[in-house]
């Protein structure tokens, strides 16, 4: 942060809501503007942030590469959260139209069939809109018995693409952008509340989110009311554990606390040889940081 404890300024959003640092603050060197949020989350990684809070640099919005995350981005920033749906699969079908299933691409581009795109938002709304035999493999796959088959299709486009991103390696460059992003400005502390021989919180620090942040799309949204809720992301770990430093000796599945000391000290003291006596084991579980 470029400053002492005591010249940083620690902040507590006041709003549940707030994009990215939601549950806990940001710490900011008033001098050079530099900023880091951190966010606290439960064991599952709690409430998904609204992509629309993320901000763009200069550098990211430029690169080629990362066109279509930008995309992504820029419509959930722009749009509202019925045309995020429709704009969304549409910005997915152009990239990468192996990723959708093959029973939208009759419908897509809804940029190019307008008339569906109002019949599916005047059925959301409660008109009698007639949907034919080629809409029953969707409307069937949403099971519920409260929503209007327009509400059904849109929740199911949210659906698909979500699955695309996050299955299908639809937009890579989405996931690379996310965590280019966040790179070392971002700092989640995740909490967990489990009990053993006694009632206990462990806690886990994921930064920065770069080295092994596994990105998400996600959809806060239901087949009932599809619009309640825009596009998020979520951020955990490709690996739920804490990795061995290069060189170190990997110390999980240590049963005693003897040994457990005892692979700190050869850690610590590197009196293991690397090669000959690294032990059988792998990371340092949760449970036991």
């Amino acid at each position: 942060m470029g400053a002492s404890t005591d010249e940083l300024v620690v902040k507590f959003p006041s709003a549940s809501n707030f994009a990215l640092a939601d549950s806990f603050g940001m710490i900011s060197n008033p001098n050079t503007n530099h900023t880091v949020n951190i966010s606290s989350k439960g064991k599952d990684g709690g409430a998904a942030p609204a992509i629309s809070g993320l901000k763009i640099p200069p550098h990211i919005e430029k690169d080629p590469k990362l066109k279509n995350g930008v995309e992504l981005v820029k419509l959930c920033k722009e749009k509202g959260t019925l045309d995020q749906a429709f704009e969304a699969i549409d910005l997915i079908y152009k990239a990468n139209p192996k990723s959708i299933d093959k029973v939208w691409h009759q419908f897509l581009p809804f940029s190019k069939n307008s008339e569906l795109k109002q019949q599916l938002v005047a059925s959301l709304k409660g008109q009698k809109i007639p949907f034919g035999k080629e809409w029953a493999p969707i409307l069937n796959s949403v099971a519920s018995q409260t929503a209007t088959p327009g509400g059904k299709i849109i929740y199911a486009i949210k659906r698909e693409v979500a699955d695309a991103v996050n299955n299908k390696d639809a937009l890579p460059e989405f996931k690379d952008m996310v965590l280019e992003i966040l790179e070392m400005n971002f700092v989640q502390q995740y909490t967990d509340y489990q009990k053993k021989n006694r009632y206990e919180f462990t806690f886990e620090t994921q930064w920065p989110a770069k080295l092994d942040g596994k990105v998400s799309l996600e959809n806060k949204s239901s087949a009932k009311e599809p619009t309640t809720g825009g596009f998020s992301f979520k951020l955990g770990r490709t690996d739920d554990s804490v990795s061995a430093e290069p060189g170190e000796p990997e110390v999980d599945g240590i049963d005693s606390e003897e040994d457990f000391a005892q692979a700190a000290l050869d850690i610590t003291t590197k009196s293991v040889d690397r090669k000959k006596d690294k032990p059988k084991t792998s990371n340092v579980g949760r449970a036991k940081r």
